[in-house]
């Protein structure tokens, strides 16, 4: 299974999920007029042979990670509705992709098949300001 790279998200607008791992400081997405678009690469070359991913950004709170949207696409990107993000608050993207889920494209995701896999990576922490 070809797995996605480690995640970072810098410029205003736009989550580029491909650059930085061990951020030292916490980044901050100035949120504009339109809605934050997310992007990421396979971490090994191509497109290679992904059904779809899940998407899903998590508010770092006091107790743990509140789950604020889950999307699932079959893109390597997302939009996230900027409604969402609160000024001040502290975010954290998980990415997975998904291999065995043939009708993912279609939205048809009740049959699966092998070769199943599942790649996970998580994004640094971000404030959204």
């Amino acid at each position: 299974m070809f797995g996605t790279r480690h995640v970072v998200l810098l410029e205003q607008d736009r989550f580029d999920l491909d650059e930085l791992i061990g951020v030292p400081t916490q980044p901050e997405i100035a949120l504009g007029d339109g809605d934050p678009l997310v992007t990421w690469e396979l971490a090994v070359g191509g497109d290679g042979p992904i059904d779809d991913y899940v998407l899903t950004l998590f508010d770092v709170t006091a107790t743990g990670l509140l789950p604020v949207r889950t999307i699932i696409t079959d893109h390597a990107s997302a939009l996230i509705d900027r409604t969402l993000l609160v000024p001040g608050h502290v975010y954290i993207v998980r990415l997975d992709a998904r291999l065995g889920v043939p009708g993912a494209s279609d939205g048809f995701f009740l049959t699966t098949q092998y070769p199943f896999a599942t790649a996970t990576t998580w994004s640094a922490a971000f404030t959204a300001r």
